[in-house]
């Protein structure tokens, strides 16, 4: 019951979030780092599936009603900033929490909700830490050979004291993929579009991705493991960003590649490490970068 109630009141804290005015400004790219420092869901879950031998996601995965899950992370990073002029390292430290309930109707289409808090600091810079209240409501199927997904995830970026909010967003998604088996590699090849609310409003954008990515399982001693590879290119156009202070649009095109290694070391625990890169070309001089 307990769960069910907190569940319910971090969700309904969400929905109601859009009305009250964030606090941040052109440059900050909170925004930015927020989204380069979530990992996305079907990342996690491929992952997931590769170690416990399940890599049929949609059908085949084992869905508990409810899943409590929590990640610790260190990060070096060298562009906390996000800039091309103030280029600085740092480590980014990372606390993320979540509540996830979810079921199969009918057999073949998996629904889920879930909610969560994340935690982000920095060991040089801390000016640049901040909390996020998350959440996300989806539903993936498997049709015609083809992994189809929607996802909503609003969420609240906050001060590290929870007091001064930065940005809402509501990200609104739908992403279609297909795995396939070459020799022992697992290959995904995957595209999504993605429309994004925000308060501030400047932060309203559309984006079109395409991703390929690359996974094989192995064992060391008796511990499952899969190393990761993937690549992809993002375009996304903002609605109005700022215009009147920076005097014209932003669109962005991003490059991103990563590889990385994931061992499970208990039925509920694992270990990853991973290397990304990311090249963000921006008609916005003060949101291009390279980290």
């Amino acid at each position: 019951m307990f769960a069910r109630a907190g569940f319910a009141a971090i969700l309904a804290a969400l929905f109601a979030a859009a009305p009250l005015h964030a606090q941040t400004a052109p440059g900050s790219n909170v925004a930015d780092r927020f989204r380069q420092q979530t990992a996305p869901a079907t990342e996690q879950e491929r992952t997931e599936a590769i170690l416990t031998g399940d890599t049929d996601l949609v059908l085949l995965r084992r869905t508990p009603l409810f899943t409590l899950s929590g990640v610790l992370g260190a990060s070096p990073t060298s562009n906390a900033f996000l800039s091309t002029a103030q280029e600085r390292s740092d480590i980014v430290l990372q606390a993320q929490a979540g509540l996830r309930i979810g079921t199969r109707l009918g057999g073949r289409v998996d629904v889920f909700a879930e909610a969560g808090l994340l935690g982000i600091r920095y060991a040089r810079f801390d000016s640049l830490g901040y909390n996020a209240l998350t959440g996300a409501v989806g539903a993936a199927t498997r049709l015609g050979g083809f992994d189809l997904a929607l996802l909503y995830q609003p969420s609240i970026i906050t001060s590290r004291d929870f007091k001064a909010r930065q940005l809402t967003q509501h990200q609104f998604t739908f992403s279609v993929s297909r795995s396939f088996s070459l020799g022992s590699f697992v290959v995904t090849p995957s595209a999504s579009g993605q429309r994004v609310e925000s308060s501030p409003s400047d932060y309203r954008n559309w984006s079109a991705s395409a991703e390929i990515s690359l996974s094989r399982p192995f064992r060391i001693g008796r511990m499952p493991a899969a190393f990761f590879a993937s690549g992809g290119f993002e375009y996304r156009a903002y609605d109005s960003y700022f215009r009147d202070l920076l005097g014209g649009d932003r669109s962005d095109k991003l490059l991103r590649a990563g590889a990385g290694l994931a061992v499970q070391i208990a039925p509920a625990a694992s270990l990853r490490a991973s290397y990304t890169f990311q090249h963000n070309h921006s008609t916005s001089d003060v949101n291009g970068y390279t980290a």
